[in-house]
């Protein structure tokens, strides 16, 4: 189940809108590589996180990501299996409402079609693309999100005795949080003056950017005085 937290300039999905390619993908296939393109601060995002598959039957599963007061919002996706693309997921749910954070949440999905159809595809006479309308949370119509479960399908005419190829299913490996790492301190810069009172920083640049809930960057700069008038030239005090 992966899913990023943002502001609201970015958008993971939306009802009526184009999907990404990432999104694509991860309907189709569940993976969620392609989705993670846009890491920690890139687009709006500002943190990224993925949580375990449940792998049969009801289940629970978790994750833990970082917000703050400009990034409020979260959205995320958990693909149907084993529908060919369904999924649901939230769009741009605010976590902090009035000034104030959430304690917790809980929102029930409830699907609704009119086409009614039956659980497996194969079995639909289906000669047209078929748009699925959104999952919404039932009960609470305030809610602060959008959630979406679009998809197509078409079906020819089949000759008897045709055969199918078999896709071996594969099982999707958890990917744990990476923390941001760093270079080492360089060495202190020369004195920004050279009577009085200056300055002297050093610096360490990112190597790799923290994801899916990794410990973030740490400092990049460090400054210290340095200096002193009894480096200054006699005559810089005779005026």
């Amino acid at each position: 189940m992966p899913g990023k937290s943002h502001d609201k300039s970015f958008i993971l999905f939306r009802l009526g809108m184009k999907s990404s390619a990432g999104v694509k993908a991860f309907a189709e296939t569940g993976r969620s590589d392609l989705m993670e393109g846009q890491s920690q601060g890139d687009g709006g995002v500002y943190d990224e996180f993925n949580a375990p598959p449940i792998n049969i039957g009801v289940g629970r599963t978790e994750a833990e990501f970082f917000v703050d007061g400009n990034h409020s919002r979260v959205s995320l996706m958990s693909k149907i299996v084993p529908s060919p693309d369904w999924f649901i997921g939230i769009d741009s749910f605010d976590l902090c409402v009035n000034g104030n954070w959430l304690d917790s949440i809980t929102i029930e999905f409830q699907n609704k079609t009119k086409n009614k159809l039956g659980k497996h595809p194969n079995e639909i006479p289906v000669t047209s693309p078929a748009v699925f309308p959104a999952v919404v949370p039932r009960g609470n119509k305030d809610a602060i999100m959008s959630s979406i479960a679009d998809s197509y399908m078409s079906q020819k005419d089949q000759q008897p005795h045709k055969k199918y190829r078999k896709f071996k299913k594969t099982s999707r490996k958890y990917r744990p949080p990476r923390d941001c790492r760093v270079t080492d301190w360089s060495a202190w810069s020369l004195c920004s003056k050279s009577c009085g009172i200056g300055e002297m920083q050093r610096k360490r640049e990112v190597v790799k950017h923290a994801r899916r809930g990794g410990r973030l960057c740490p400092a990049l700069i460090e400054t210290k005085w340095c200096g002193s008038a009894r480096s200054c030239n006699k005559e810089y005090f005779s005026w």
